[in-house]
């Protein structure tokens, strides 16, 4: 939807487009979720046309594409491309945490 929102609108209508996917709902299920680029051919590899896209619901065009009440936070959105991909691969206690950059990172 992030790139391609303005060719949904086209096909099934606004009104379909700002409902599509209903990731708040998803998201407060509590049931594992995972958020990734499908870059190649459908998209782009960036992670963060699709992040933008969850928070401001705005397709790269521009174009309003996602209900306000269907959008995510900034921190939300984050942690389903970063820590949920690491859950659904059975290794969330060693890659997808991001801390603040004033954590220091000690080494053994």
């Amino acid at each position: 939807m992030d790139v391609h929102g303005d060719g949904f609108i086209k096909t099934y209508g606004i009104e379909n487009a700002l409902q599509t996917p209903r990731l708040r709902q998803l998201v407060d299920s509590d049931i594992p979720l995972a958020i990734t680029t499908d870059g190649f051919r459908a998209a782009s590899y960036n992670p963060w046309i699709g992040i933008s896209w969850m928070i401001t619901g705005k397709s790269v065009s521009g174009s309003e594409i996602l209900a306000v009440d269907k959008r995510l936070t900034r921190e939300e959105a984050l942690k389903l491309f970063t820590v949920g991909p690491t859950w659904i691969e059975h290794s969330d206690s060693e890659l997808g945490k991001l801390f603040p950059a004033t954590w220091q990172i000690l080494y053994c």
